[in-house]
């Protein structure tokens, strides 16, 4: 297909968003709709609309995350995915659903499940919906709601992918060539072993995770299968991470991804959320996979308002993008990281009451949790 907006996910791929009990094609897609089942979604008006506004060169306002990422040079998911569900694809199926109001027949090859919210952590940066952790902190300590009222909105009870969903859902996972796994943390739900078992041999893995919850026994059922992509979320290549990702273990993290970078099979690369704790902690990181040749993946942080990269201090802005700056950065993949920062935060302005709401947040969080930030980020608490 000639269309220069073209986008291979909505026929070969789907998304089922367990927290908030929706369909989508893709993860960072604006478009998330509820209907009944996977088959009723999958040939929906929602996602044929979508087809077609790809197929002819239309940029759907559904897709802004990835537009706003080609234009800034940064590798976006739909070329990404262009690439990788290329092997996947029906070729005949997709000029067919052309010429048939954008219906497909073929059911989806490639899957994205978000498991709910099942989690062992309490990140600085996630919320109710992504963490059980923090929805029982919350619940005893409701004063949060004033200082991030985002929390009112997920604050309930979720729905979850559960044993019986795996059980009895309508997608056969022998099917299916490519997975991805996100949680929550994936690896903390008591039936993945279940679900691993589930899958083709053939099928390659794309897992999601906080690096803290490998064990040999999961680590041997990844080994089985053709590939495996691990994505490993942290944010300080030191003990901070153990405080900004609360309850992890920095060293047991460091020595899972050395473990995983010596199977053959496994492809790691890390994620980090980028947010008002990043100015200290994320040149650091890019050394650290820079010595690996592992690909940074950087997000951008929308929720909570309270941290985000708007509350940085603009002395402490500048700093950042000179350390940013003079650091080498040699891997293919993230040559993009220099000129990403810099267009983000050069067209960010800074916001006063972000600032002091995060600081409101970090006094909040010390005084309920044993493990204290304040020591780690001195620097930004005393702007």
């Amino acid at each position: 297909m000639k269309s220069k907006t073209f986008c291979i996910a909505p026929w070969v791929h789907s998304c089922v968003n367990s927290p908030d009990a929706t369909f989508s094609p893709c993860c960072t897609s604006l478009l998330k709709t509820n209907y009944k089942n996977h088959n009723e979604w999958w040939n929906s008006i929602d996602i044929q609309n979508l087809r077609f506004d790809i197929a002819n060169n239309k940029k759907n306002p559904n897709c802004s995350v990835c537009w706003t990422d080609e234009a800034v040079g940064k590798p976006s998911l739909r070329q990404n995915y262009n690439k990788l569900f290329s092997n996947f694809a029906n070729r005949n199926a997709i000029k067919q659903s052309v010429q048939n109001n954008f219906v497909v027949n073929d059911t989806p090859k490639t899957l994205d499940l978000r498991l709910g919210n099942i989690c062992n952590l309490k990140c600085i940066m996630c919320s109710p919906l992504f963490s059980d952790k923090i929805a029982d902190e919350a619940e005893l300590n409701k004063q949060v709601f004033n200082i991030l009222p985002e929390y009112t909105k997920t604050l309930q009870i979720l729905p979850l992918i559960d044993n019986d969903w795996i059980e009895n859902t309508e997608i056969n996972f022998q099917e299916i060539m490519w997975l991805k796994l996100q949680g929550g943390e994936p690896l903390a739900y008591k039936y993945i072993h279940t679900l691993l078992d589930k899958l083709n041999r053939d099928c390659t893995l794309a897992l999601t995770t906080n690096g803290t919850a490998f064990t040999k026994n999961i680590i041997n059922k990844l080994s089985k299968l053709k590939k495996v992509e691990i994505s490993i979320s942290i944010e300080a290549a030191n003990t901070a991470n153990n405080v900004i990702r609360y309850n992890s273990n920095w060293n047991e993290i460091k020595d899972n991804i050395e473990k995983l970078l010596s199977v053959n099979t496994f492809e790691v690369q890390i994620n980090h959320v980028l947010q008002i704790t990043s100015i200290l902690f994320l040149p650091e990181i890019i050394k650290f996979c820079e010595e690996r040749n592992l690909h940074l993946n950087i997000i951008k942080l929308d929720q909570p308002k309270a941290l985000h990269i708007s509350g940085i201090p603009d002395q402490l802005k500048e700093k950042f993008l000179k350390d940013i700056k003079q650091l080498n950065i040699t891997i293919g993949k993230n040559t993009y990281i220099k000129s990403f920062l810099y267009d983000i935060m050069q067209k960010t302005q800074f916001s006063l009451q972000t600032y002091k709401n995060f600081v409101k947040y970090v006094e909040y969080l010390d005084s309920i949790r044993p493990q204290k930030l304040h020591p780690y980020i001195k620097e930004i608490l005393a702007q």
